[in-house]
């Protein structure tokens, strides 16, 4: 145990007392950073969304205390707070706390059901989504819920956001303030479980913030929130913290042991995340390894949860420049890649993947995967490197062991055959960034796939189709395949279960053909939080979240 862990651990103790005790009350009060970061210079005042007058009638929320404040470390800061920008975790994390979307997930399911509309129709042609609206509900700012928030959301989402998420959309129609319908431009099968993430924001916040150059308030959404959601955000330090408060106003209503605020401890290193927890300095730590599983299961006063999950670990090679640009090559590092022994290493907590697509996805096909160094150098010879000879780097985001251990496997196996793989740890928005230049782009990326829905598309299309290389979306290896791209759209546009089970065979078989990526497994998902956090649930819908209104909290022991 070093010096620098041991100072987080005292300081971040005395921090949260003082974050408690300096804002019981007052939910607008500025919290203290946190003591095991340098300070920074930053804007002290809450956010927008928290300071506007509240209505007679909303009901109030008791004052903030250490027994209703709740504490996660995670090692990702959001890369904005605008919801609308992508589906990432690094921002669902905080979307699903202050806004909320038509339909949602059934806590812990894979189940759609009403939430801010009370119900809806799909025309005979698929191109109408008719929904019936809530009353009585209201933004963080005061403003009523309505269908033109809806309408502006939708339009908002379109312009500026996940092109995959709601391409399909066309326009909306506002029928009147509680009805309003949403028309596509051409059928989409999954439709109604990408509602679950198109986010509604405040049409006032929009309007008061937008200009000439930004009309949708990007600037302001960046730092700023102003959803339906249980939470209202507080204060955002980057790379240290960010608090949200209960929003007094929330339709949904508290219930007794409710987390009235909740922050957001950004801490990278997965040890000091670990003795935090331990000593009950933090509530949850998200980013443990699984050779912290012995300590935390000794300890009586921890939960460490594991779930098997639906996110798809791969390594994604470039298929446009330097020697990966030879199938032969990708295929080789295939085969170099020694998956029984990733999932050996992680203990039970990670599964094969044999394919594009991990098993509990509908319609996925098993290939299974080699791990075999003959074949690999055979591969390499018959491209034209009997020996290799050449380096490849490979970025990995920092924080997730699962992504370094696997890329280490990796890294010995490919010293054998004479090839240097170089790894570098950065944060997700500097990776991202690299793609958007070929030059800079690396050759190899470690990447998560957390599914927008629990459908083959979800992985497909924003992975394969090659409309989204960056920026645009998530094939940084500019990937292309006009078959593939063809059928993705025929998978979309088909309702019919045996044809599209027909449709996503053919597009895997094509994808295994190409050989684009490494399929590294099927991570699961360690979690670990204090006994005094009941009713946490997983959700696989939003990998890699919590959902802090679902949550009840015993007091401080």
């Amino acid at each position: 145990m070093n010096n620098f862990k041991l100072r987080a651990l005292g300081s971040i103790g005395i921090l949260i007392l003082l974050v408690i005790a300096g804002c019981q009350g007052s939910p607008a009060s500025t919290p203290t950073v946190p003591a095991n970061t340098q300070p920074v210079t930053a804007n002290t005042q809450p956010g927008t969304a928290n300071t506007q007058p509240v209505p007679a009638t909303t009901p109030t929320v008791p004052a903030i205390t250490a027994d209703n404040t709740i504490v996660f470390a995670h090692s990702t800061e959001p890369r904005t707070l605008d919801p609308h920008i992508s589906d990432s975790a690094s921002i669902l994390r905080n979307a699903i706390n202050m806004y909320e979307g038509l339909v949602h997930y059934k806590y812990g399911t894979l189940v759609i059901e009403p939430l801010l509309a009370t119900s809806w129709v799909v025309s005979a042609d698929g191109l109408t989504y008719s929904f019936t609206l809530r009353q009585g509900v209201k933004f963080q700012d005061g403003t009523d819920f309505n269908a033109d928030a809806v309408k502006l959301s939708f339009d908002r989402y379109k312009a500026i956001g996940t092109a995959y998420v709601i391409e399909a959309y066309d326009h909306a129609e506002v029928i009147d303030p509680t009805h309003v319908n949403i028309i596509l431009s051409h059928p989409y099968a999954p439709f109604i479980n990408m509602v679950a993430k198109i986010w509604i924001v405040s049409p006032t916040a929009v309007a008061q913030n937008k200009t000439d150059k930004d009309p949708w308030a990007g600037t302001w959404f960046y730092d700023h929130a102003d959803g339906t959601g249980p939470y209202q955000f507080v204060r955002w330090d980057h790379e240290q913290q960010l608090i949200m408060d209960a929003f007094p106003g929330y339709w949904g209503g508290w219930e007794p042991g409710t987390p009235q605020r909740v922050i957001h401890y950004i801490i990278k290193e997965a040890a000091t995340q670990e003795l935090l927890l331990q000593s009950g300095e933090i509530d949850f730590a998200m980013n443990l390894g699984v050779d912290s599983l012995p300590s935390l299961k000794a300890n009586p006063q921890i939960v460490a949860e594991e779930d098997n999950t639906l996110v798809g670990l791969y390594f994604r090679m470039v298929t446009f420049k330097g020697p990966l640009k030879n199938i032969l090559v990708r295929q080789a590092l295939q085969y170099a890649f020694d998956y029984s022994s990733f999932v050996t290493m992680q203990n039970g907590l990670s599964r094969a993947m044999d394919g594009p697509l991990p098993a509990d996805i509908p319609n996925a096909k098993q290939y299974p995967q080699e791990y075999n160094l003959d074949k690999a150098k055979a591969l390499l010879t018959q491209a034209g490197y009997p020996n290799g000879g050449f380096e490849l780097n490979i970025s990995l985001t920092t924080g997730f062991d699962v992504q370094t251990s696997a890329a280490e496997l990796l890294q010995s196996a490919l010293a054998t055959l004479g090839i240097k793989l170089n790894i570098s740890e950065l944060t997700y928005a500097a990776i991202v960034s690299s793609w958007a230049d070929p030059a800079t782009t690396p050759d190899l990326t470690g990447f998560f796939t957390y599914p927008s829905y629990p459908d083959p598309d979800a992985f497909l299309y924003s992975m394969y189709d090659s409309k989204f290389f960056p920026p645009a979306g998530n094939n940084p290896g500019r990937y292309s395949n006009p078959d593939v791209d063809k059928l993705i759209l025929q998978g979309q546009e088909t309702s019919d279960p045996t044809m599209r089970a027909q449709i996503y065979g053919q597009i895997q078989d094509l994808i295994i053909a190409d050989s684009p990526d490494i399929f590294v497994g099927n991570p699961g998902y360690l979690i670990a939080y204090r006994s005094r956090v009941q009713n946490y649930i997983y959700n696989p819908a939003f990998h890699d979240t919590i959902q802090f209104h679902e949550l009840r909290l015993k007091p401080v022991q």
